[in-house]
């Protein structure tokens, strides 16, 4: 193996990754036949933009690369740490940052630091927030006008809304108004729309603008829609003064952060992202990136400017969905169509036998980890991911026909293992974030992983809601005559705690669409929600053609918050085995729900316990021990 050394102030040493990768292609004919290379990253590596890795800048695929850390604090930040503060009134204090435009991400302390809001107001389950503080509205003069949409089971019709209507006019008098975001999370999602302007309205009440499209995207997407009322409003510099909070003052290009009263900034790493991404690793179709590991490396300091220009449509878990895009947003990529997936600090494409292993990733505004398009026999092993604002793990696409029925089979994402990885605290600026989500894959294991902390679901697999697969039921029709490519997936033994603390209707383990072969199996989940007592005793079953066994005493589990919180599997759902599993405290272990179709009738469910806790004499102890990190991993769980 050849080795050379990356560092920024060791002499001798390539300064960048990039300048090491082009000298070692450059002199690529030195290399004897098969010779492996690692690359030894010393320090945490600064990155002002993206660094693209395509196998144009690689030696032949004969020749592996291993890019390593010299030790657990090496790596790569996109970030930059602050200085410079100066006492601004009571607990606050302030920078100038002239070469920042604008920032929605700050770290504090290897934390995700908030933006001041307005009071939480927490919806139940998936019931739309109304208010008598805030009404959907016109202005005077607006003519009022209808809109027919689709909200993914039938056709609705109501009044298309110009903005909102609300007695709290303080927010006039807010600075930088246009800066303002309201956040509604109803059901699954959390969506974002941002504010565009407000003037006062000849009733007293203020008018408040959102920007378009985020605001008829939000109203009108399937699923759920919004009430009037939002959740909480974020950004607000007059309710700045919680220890640890922060604003950026666009106009005066000012960062303030509020502390304990005698702390002072010095006392505390405070770190500004100045980039989205990290790494992009793309090959082609025909020529794929082959044969590169990352090993015991530290990834962190995004952030993340989306919401702020368009806001977010969420239409679960971190894919967006637009009613009429923005016009400049189809100029950008990777946008598709209508929808659009939250942007991951690493994204691996088009390639093969791409690993990670023991690395950490943390602090992004971002998702974390994703492939897509091509990626195919790539590890994820034995890494921590947490203080992530999105999704952690992305395997596959979502909405595309390219995903679920693709032309050209090497665009399938298959393959890939997740394993022994250890995941919390994610979401942390999208409740609707999942640990790790698969769309349209093929023969992926998710195995050994332990998660916990999560707001939505802990593991999301397939997607489509049945719309992209073979309909065996008169109540989704569909156009293909050949199953989506999603099938032969592994879920087992994994250990999953406390999720869905935020939202509602999903799980620790949370499937859509069919998916022949799949197995979820071993796996152990507790405290989902919260929630601590038994359970549902049996499998909750809902749906076409199964009306007459869904048991009328499911209805007190059901009214929780959070619920179902257990295995769900969701619509078209078939081809799946249930088998094996192990859980407790969740109001609802096992919910099978299908109301456009009968594949319940592919669906089996078998062996699995249920209310059995730690202490009963008949607790499975073997199978919960079996679960999560498996014992050469165990120290992950140590690791802050």
């Amino acid at each position: 193996m050849r080795e050379y050394i990356v560092s920024e102030t060791l002499t001798g040493a390539f300064r960048t990754l990039e300048d090491a990768l082009f000298a070692i292609k450059a002199t690529e004919n030195e290399l004897e036949t098969g010779e492996a290379i690692r690359l030894c990253v010393q320090g945490l590596l600064p990155m002002r933009e993206p660094m693209k890795i395509n196998p144009s800048m690689l030696p032949s695929p004969d020749h592996p690369i291993f890019i390593e850390g010299a030790d657990g604090n090496s790596g790569f930040s996109g970030g930059m740490r602050l200085t410079g503060f100066t006492h601004f009134h009571d607990n606050l204090w302030r920078v100038q940052l002239p070469e920042v435009e604008y920032t929605r991400n700050l770290y504090i302390d290897g934390k995700t630091a908030k933006r001041p809001t307005t009071p939480y107001r927490k919806p139940h389950k998936w019931d739309v927030l109304e208010a008598p503080d805030y009404e959907f509205s016109y202005l005077p003069g607006e003519q009022e006008k209808t809109i027919k949409f689709f909200t993914g089971r039938v056709d609705a019709e109501a009044i298309d809304y110009s903005g909102i209507a609300t007695t709290h006019t303080e927010i006039a008098n807010y600075k930088n108004v246009s800066d303002l975001e309201m956040v509604f999370e109803v059901g699954w999602v959390h969506r974002v729309v941002p504010v565009e302007s407000v003037q006062s309205l000849p009733d007293g009440r203020l008018y408040i603008k959102p920007k378009e499209p985020a605001f008829h995207s939000a109203r009108f997407a399937e699923g759920v829609q919004i009430g009037s009322c939002p959740s909480y409003i974020e950004n607000v510099f007059e309710l700045l003064g919680k220890p640890l909070e922060w604003y950026f003052d666009r106009t005066e290009r000012m960062l303030y952060v509020g502390l304990e009263d005698g702390d002072a900034p010095e006392n505390h790493e405070i770190v500004l992202p100045h980039t989205e991404q990290l790494f992009e690793i793309c090959g082609a179709l025909s020529e794929p990136v082959r044969h590169l590991t990352f090993k015991n490396l530290r990834f962190m300091h995004t952030g993340w400017l989306f919401p702020h220009k368009y806001g977010v449509p969420e239409i679960q878990a971190n894919q967006m969905k637009f009613t009429e895009p923005p016009k400049e947003l189809l100029l950008e990529k990777p946008f598709e169509a209508d929808c659009q997936k939250v942007i991951s600090a690493i994204r691996v494409l088009a390639a093969k036998d791409v690993n990670f292993e023991n690395c950490t990733f943390t602090q992004l505004g971002t998702g974390g980890l994703q492939f897509e398009f091509g990626a195919e026999d790539c590890r994820t092993v034995g890494n921590h991911f947490y203080e992530i604002g999105g999704n952690a793990v992305i395997l596959g696409d979502f909405y595309l026909e390219r995903a679920h029925h693709p032309k050209d089979t090497r665009e399938i994402v298959r393959a890939i293992l997740i394993a022994n990885n250890y995941i919390h605290d994610i979401g942390r600026e999208l409740r609707g974030s999942v640990a790790i989500i698969a769309g349209y894959v093929q023969d992926v294991e998710i195995s050994h992983n332990e998660i916990c902390d999560v707001p939505y679901s802990a593991i999301s697999i397939g997607w489509g809601w049945g719309e992209s697969d073979i309909s065996t039921g008169p109540k989704l029709p569909t156009p293909w005559t050949e199953p989506s490519v999603c099938m032969r997936n592994i879920i087992s033994y994994n250990h999953i705690c406390r999720c869905m603390m935020s939202l509602s209707d999903g799980g620790a383990i949370y499937a859509l669409g069919c998916m022949n072969g799949t197995k979820i199996e071993g796996n152990y989940i507790h405290e989902s929600s919260g929630y601590t007592g038994d359970g549902y005793g049996g499998v909750s079953i809902a749906g076409y053609g199964v009306e007459n066994l869904h048991d009328p005493a499911i209805s007190q589990f059901s009214k929780r918050h959070g619920t179902p919180g257990g295995i769900y599997l969701d619509e078209g759902c078939r081809g799946i085995d249930v088998c094996g599993n192990l859980l407790h405290d969740v109001a609802i272990p096992l919910h099978y729900h299908n109301q456009i179709d009968d594949g319940y009738k592919d669906v089996c469910f078998v062996d699995n316990i249920l209310n059995k806790k730690p202490g009963d004499v008949d607790f499975p102890t073997s199978l919960a021990s079996r679960a999560g990190l498996e014992p050469s991993w165990d120290f992950l769980k140590e690791k802050i």
